[in-house]
């Protein structure tokens, strides 16, 4: 019987598990950590969402990066699972993205903008309530504090862990600490922990988990959540980060071993894993534009094109690549008609498991995918088609342009890739559908911590068209 302790087992099967996959093995025989017994369930699959914050789509194998293994581990998982080839997020920063993937709204209709001072209004049902008042028990657990219960993500969870190191621009509570050199973010080893505690403690099911793990969105702070085994790797394959390289490599890897790990607990063969990114990373990948190492700023595919896996070890899909585009937006109601749940009314997602389970070649999706920002100072909103990226950027941004068209899959770099000029007749269209969006998709007031709307508030809102369900031919701010 193995004496490792259930990060060391999560470890070290990842790098078996890498190993494996390397030698096109897809991985190979293993300790088994000690497991106390679980009733089993009744039948209902166990749903795992795993957000691995900050992560591009374009960096990881299976979506097609070359020039290295970046996640071979996490490769041979996707491939047998469904991936879909690709995802335009709501939002290039988590919480309006988390808030709108959990929802299926858009992060307008949900009032999450900013920073400081805005949370999610319970009156949005969230893809754990859901779960939860249909016999789910929901456990969640983030490393990321923008997603902390202040921020009302905690609704719809028996048990949710807060992440207890805090950005710098947050308030300090009793047992808390402020990111730093002596602070680090929680690990997503740490975090998968605390899962497989609770998988083992014989709390009955159907269970839903939720984690959000920030490896890769830490991976430019000078106290590395990398770990030494990782920390030389990349350094000559042309990337101009490399450490954003090692912690994909690093966390996908753990991911891969963790997801294989729990899938063995007793009462847990039957999990449905979704692992997916909330948004990606610029890199300084944008010639010439400003602000674009980071994220928050910008609308271009490293920032909102992002990876997501379906993946259940006892369940074989009819179609394992989904190559129609789809949004953030049909998690939710995939998920839920995975589960057999009727989907939320005002969800604007649609579920994508008819195109999976090969019912359908196509769903029915809108032709234009938006997203938008308001990170700090920005206000950008953009189009996205299968074959064009049409861009407003409404606050100035130097080498931007205030409108821009940008083709798919070209390196956006603002004014100097912009093909607006040649190609006005292919963003007409996309303008227009802009400026209809936006009438139909009113700017819902922000919530203040500590403080949710009355209904009489929430009435007279909806009655001047600032929230859905009132007049929608109201003036907007």
């Amino acid at each position: 019987m193995s004496n490792w302790t259930r990060r060391e087992f999560i470890q070290g099967a990842a790098g078996s598990l890498a190993l494996g996959a390397g030698l096109g093995l897809g991985g190979c025989q293993q300790s088994t950590a000690p497991r106390t017994p679980m009733a089993p369930m009744d039948g209902d699959p166990n749903v795992v969402l795993i957000m691995l914050d900050t992560l591009r789509a374009d960096k990881l194998g299976c979506y097609g990066y070359d020039r290295a293994e970046t996640s071979p581990a996490f490769d041979a998982l996707a491939s047998k699972g469904v991936i879909m080839d690709r995802v335009v997020s709501q939002c290039c920063w988590t919480r309006p993205s988390v808030g709108s993937l959990l929802t299926s709204l858009h992060p307008r209709t949900i009032g999450l903008f900013k920073e400081k001072g805005e949370i999610i209004h319970s009156r949005h049902r969230t893809l754990p309530m859901i779960l939860k008042d249909n016999g789910y028990h929901c456990f969640g657990i983030t490393a990321n504090p923008n997603i902390n219960s202040l921020f009302n993500f905690n609704q719809g969870f028996d048990t949710y862990v807060d992440s207890s190191v805090l950005f710098g621009w947050m308030d300090q509570e009793d047992g808390t600490q402020l990111r730093g050199d002596k602070a680090h973010l929680p690990s997503a080893n740490a975090m998968f922990d605390r899962v497989l505690e609770h998988a083992e403690s014989g709390v009955q099911g159907p269970h839903y988990v939720q984690v959000n793990a920030m490896e890769i969105h830490e991976w430019y702070v000078r106290n590395t959540m990398i770990r030494p085994e990782y920390q030389n790797m990349f350094t000559d394959i042309g990337e101009k980060y490399p450490r954003y390289m090692q912690s994909v490599r690093q966390l996908t890897d753990d991911v891969a071993a963790f997801t294989d790990t729990l899938s063995k607990v007793p009462g847990w063969e039957n999990t449905l894993f979704i692992i997916v990114s909330d948004h990606g990373e610029g890199l300084d990948e944008h010639q010439g534009v400003d602000k674009a190492k980071y994220h928050g700023w910008l609308l271009y595919e490293s920032q909102v094109v992002v990876p997501w896996i379906l993946y259940n070890p006892q369940w074989t899909a009819a179609q394992q690549r989904i190559q129609q585009p789809v949004r953030l937006l049909e998690l939710a109601p995939t998920v839920l008609d995975y589960l057999g749940i009727e989907q939320h009314a005002a969800m604007e997602g649609h579920s994508i498991l008819p195109a999976i389970k090969g019912e359908v070649d196509r769903v029915d999706l809108p032709e234009y995918f938006i997203t938008e920002t308001h990170w700090r100072n920005a206000n950008k909103i953009a189009a996205y088609s299968a074959d064009w990226k049409y861009f407003e950027n409404r606050t100035k941004h130097q080498g931007l342009p205030r409108y821009e068209l940008q083709a798919r899959g070209v390196g956006e770099c603002g004014v100097r890739t912009d093909q607006l000029s040649r190609n006005s007749e292919i963003a007409v269209p996309m303008k227009s559908h802009i400026k209809t969006w936006e009438t139909d998709h009113p700017i819902a007031t922000a919530t203040a911590p500590g403080r949710e709307m009355s209904q009489d508030e929430i009435d007279q809102l909806e009655a001047i068209g600032y929230l859905p369900g009132g007049d929608k031919d109201a003036k907007q701010d």
